[in-house]
């Protein structure tokens, strides 16, 4: 690689090199284990695909709405070359309801990957949380505060307020 392509990143104890948008052709980015090995020969680490969440409700007996929407979400996150962690689905009253049981295991198991990588809440279209905003809010604020951020098949995403909706704005 050019070094003249090459930017240096430093990230709390580490120095990162990194390559042209994508990295090379492994998809990989070389680095540093740490400021005092500046300069040495540098070692290549798997670059790993962010993890999706896929997320919806559905209150109605009828699962074909919900089945296309799930797909959709399958095919977003292909599109994004994500990999996705799994699907939950609130159902029945658990979908109109304060309480949502799938959608708290969701945010479980985001909270346990965010440590390895990049996750993403997938959503089929902000409604999927709620159709008031109020309460959308506070589900997007939910996944923030795992660490994530929420994308929609639309390809809206709350990443860029991600820090205010955890409640860590910093001024």
């Amino acid at each position: 690689m050019d070094t003249s392509e090459q930017d240096d990143v430093r990230v709390a104890d580490r120095e990162y090199r990194l390559g042209p948008p994508g990295g090379d052709a492994h998809g990989t980015v070389a680095h540093a284990s740490d400021g005092a090995t500046r300069g040495s020969t540098h070692t290549t680490v798997p670059r790993q695909a962010p993890l999706a969440f896929v997320y919806d409700r559905n209150a109605t007996r009828s699962h074909r709405l919900l089945d296309m929407r799930l797909d959709g979400c399958r095919n977003y996150a292909a599109e994004q070359g994500w990999e996705v962690a799994g699907r939950w689905f609130d159902r029945g009253d658990d979908a109109i309801g304060d309480v949502r049981p799938q959608f708290t295991a969701l945010l479980a198991a985001m909270s346990d990957a965010v440590r390895d990588r990049e996750v993403i809440c997938l959503v089929h279209s902000w409604g999927r949380f709620s159709h008031d905003a109020t309460a959308r809010t506070t589900y997007e604020q939910r996944v923030a505060r795992t660490g994530g951020h929420t994308e929609t098949t639309f390809g809206e995403s709350d990443a860029y307020v991600r820090e205010a909706l955890a409640g860590r704005w910093r001024t």
